[in-house]
């Protein structure tokens, strides 16, 4: 679990804190942590935010961060955003995702830009990098789809990636991605805001939390 700074781990079942790690007291003086994930499989973590750099630490860098074991220092940082779609400094990595063989990781970003008439909102994209080389794989087009990615995950099987948009009218803010392509494969509207999702074990369906309600989506067939 990320507190601020602090990063502490838990035992499941008894939920037993095994260890707290507070990261600005180390490698992370300038960093900011807003997502996390275990490499399935591993006792790596990958965590996502953003630090600074440039005169002053003046501008803000989206990066995500390979830690091998939950108390040294990382192993390799990944730059996923540095500017806007507009040009203009200062992006965050908003949430991740590990694909299920543990080999890539997609990153999602709340920096968006607006519309001509500022009503809209075009997301910079998902970003999909590989883990050990930090090279990007992929993207998604600029402007593919609208929103901020607040929540992403890969189905078990690694075709799809679902990613939560929060938009400002709520409307089509869950999107099923092809994992390969990166293409939009359907976009489905909750009729408001979507905070987090969860897959069903079989891979047959998703749950999302949307608004006061929980809604439960069949993904495609095999």
């Amino acid at each position: 679990m990320l507190s601020g700074s602090v990063l502490s781990i838990y035992a499941m079942g008894t939920w037993k804190l095994l260890k707290t790690v507070d990261l600005w007291h180390g490698w992370a003086r300038t960093a900011n942590f807003v997502a996390i994930a275990y490499v399935p499989g591993t006792h790596t973590l990958v965590l996502g935010g953003y630090d600074f750099e440039g005169v002053g630490n003046s501008r803000a860098i989206g990066r995500v961060w390979v830690l091998p074991d939950a108390d040294v220092a990382p192993s390799r940082s990944i730059r996923a955003y540095s500017r806007d779609a507009m040009g203009r400094p200062g992006v965050d990595v908003r949430s991740l995702a590990v694909t299920p063989d543990g080999r890539r990781v997609a990153t999602g970003t709340d920096s968006s830009v607006s519309g001509a008439s500022n009503k809209s909102i075009i997301s910079v994209g998902v970003r999909l990098f590989g883990l050990t080389t930090g090279n990007l794989v992929g993207s998604t087009p600029t402007g593919a789809f609208h929103g901020n990615q607040s929540a992403m995950a890969f189905t078990h099987d690694g075709r799809y990636l679902i990613s939560l948009n929060i938009t400002r009218d709520g409307s089509r803010a869950v999107y099923l991605i092809d994992a390969n392509t990166l293409q939009v494969v359907d976009a489905l509207d909750t009729g408001n805001i979507v905070y987090d999702l969860t897959i069903r074990q079989d891979g047959k369906d998703f749950a999302v939390g949307s608004g006061n309600s929980i809604i439960v989506w069949s993904l495609p067939p095999h």
